[in-house]
Formats: structure tokens, sequence, C-alpha cells
């Protein structure tokens, strides 16, 4: 059963949850995790990946985010954090969400 076909079966509530356990449970987005160790959460309408679990010192300060618009709303972290690393190590990416929808708004 694809997504959409399922949300139209699902309580406005439920779609967050479907949506995004999908995602999460998406091998290429555990073999992400297996990788890389980061923790992958869903809190209050963001995805947040990381902090890295080996990180013994303060997180970054202020001033040390970047902010990326324009991500396609079906680009998840399996696709991101590749990119992301060719420039460094990650501290965390938090993915905004367009909460009913589960559709991806930025990082």
């Amino acid at each position: 059963m694809s997504v959409k076909k399922s949300i139209t079966l699902l309580k406005p509530e439920s779609i967050i949850s479907m949506s995004v356990s999908i995602a999460i449970e998406s091998e290429e987005i555990q073999a992400l995790l297996r990788r890389t160790g980061y923790p992958l959460k869903q809190e209050n309408g963001q995805r947040r990946y990381g902090p890295p679990p080996s990180w013994n010192c303060p997180p970054p300060g202020r001033g040390c985010e970047v902010f990326i618009g324009k991500v396609p709303r079906d680009c998840f972290e399996n696709e991101l954090v590749p990119i992301f690393e060719r420039f460094g190590r990650i501290y965390e990416v938090d993915h905004i969400m367009l909460v009913l929808l589960g559709i991806m708004l930025g990082c």
C-alpha cells in the first residue's frame, strides 16, 4: 500500500506517525544510522539527526548553524547527510516538517 493511498484512510493525527515511520524505517535510513551511530528522532514537527554519540565537547556555539532551503519534500537524511559530510563532521541536522502532512520544509 502506498503512503498516499494509506493517508486517505487515516485520521489526520495518524498521518505524521505513518509518514515519519515509513521514512525512518526505510532501509537507506537504517543503513545510515548503522554507519554513523547517530540517533534519529521525531520531535514537535522536526526530525533531528544527531548529535554524534561520541561527541565529548560542548555543542557548537551560536553562529555555527547553516539553513538550507528549497530541499525537495521527499529528501531525507540518507540523501542529505552524505552531501553535508563532504564539508566536515556533522553535529546535528534538524529537518523541519509541515506537521500535519509530514512534508519536509528545510534543514
